[in-house]
């Protein structure tokens, strides 16, 4: 009996686990990086036709970029109806980069785009765009 309660909670966690890294593979759903603390803007709007998520404990997008924060990684979802995952972004402040940008081969349009935002930040998109 021991056996079989032992075996059913390793089948269980090691089912939650897999779920768990297919989450983190894929990024699931904006509601599901909602509901886990991601901050989408209230209310959530589209950037270039993309959705971008600020990570747990940091503040808005939209925020963040205008503080002058140096750097951010967004979640960018897709503006389909389930809000699909796109891909991730990463967000550097221009002054940071001295007039040296490295290059950034993730993106289709490979280079960096340049947001004149708050002190201005260039992005490299980690999806096609």
């Amino acid at each position: 009996m021991f056996r079989r309660i032992f075996a059913l909670i390793v089948l269980t966690v090691g089912g939650v686990v897999v779920a768990g890294i297919a989450y983190s593979a894929n990024g699931g759903t904006m509601a599901q990086a909602q509901a886990a603390g991601w901050d989408c803007g209230d209310p959530p709007t589209t950037i270039f036709g993309y959705f971008h998520c600020a990570p747990p404990g940091k503040p808005s997008l939209g925020a963040a970029i205008g503080a002058g924060d140096p750097s951010i990684f967004v979640r960018v979802y897709n503006d389909d109806l389930g809000r699909t995952f796109a891909g991730t972004e990463l967000l550097i402040r221009a002054d940071l980069f001295d007039g040296h940008v490295p290059p950034c081969p993730q993106d289709s349009l490979a280079d960096w785009g340049f947001l004149p935002v708050g002190p201005g930040c260039y992005a490299c998109h980690r999806f096609d765009t």
